[in-house]
């Protein structure tokens, strides 16, 4: 890989991890902290730091998939549309021997890179069955998100994590994020 292509694969995954640390800052913001819960609701199945870049990058994002989910759903891609980068695992396969001569076939964890996926807005096509805005009633929502909170708060309270005067969490546990390498595309 030259060089220049390097360098650019660099300032793109650079770019990405200020805009992740700037997400975890704003959740210092209490109303930023409910509106981080009602998007992780609907992205449950992503990491908290993949949401928190589908938030920053699309708040309104109700559904995402990849090009290519998105074509195996009926469904494609506007022509135009700008995809919402976040970081995916790349994993490898690893053949060993263990203590009984038996082959052992596991996955290993090398690091990550960023991929792009589109949230339904994005797509045009086949209608899909179950769209979350059909499924969540958004109306109750508010005094079970209070619940949630008030549920926290009683939790890190009794952990020894109490919450400010502002209901924030101690900012010692917002001060850093890490990740292991990102790899580099080959």
């Amino acid at each position: 890989m030259s060089v220049a292509v390097q360098e650019v694969v660099q300032d793109k995954t650079g770019a990405l991890l200020t805009k992740l640390k700037e997400g975890v800052a704003n959740l210092t913001n209490s109303d930023r902290w409910k509106e981080y819960l009602m998007v992780q609701a609907r992205f449950h199945k992503y990491s908290a730091g993949n949401v928190m870049l589908i938030m920053a990058q699309r708040p309104d994002a109700t559904r995402v998939a990849g090009f290519t989910k998105w074509r195996e759903l009926g469904r494609y891609v506007k022509k135009g549309e700008h995809g919402i980068a976040i970081f995916a695992p790349v994993t490898y396969k690893v053949k060993a021997t263990d203590a009984e001569d038996t082959n052992v076939e596991f996955t290993r964890l090398v690091g990550f890179k960023v991929v792009y996926t589109f949230d339904i807005s994005q797509t045009d096509g086949k209608e899909l069955p179950g769209h979350p805005s059909t499924i969540l009633d958004v109306a109750g929502t508010e005094s079970v998100m209070s619940r949630c909170v008030q549920s926290d708060r009683n939790k890190r309270e009794l952990s020894g994590h109490p919450l400010n005067a502002q209901g924030q969490p101690p900012a010692a546990l917002l001060r850093r994020v890490s990740f292991p390498a990102v790899s580099q595309p080959t």
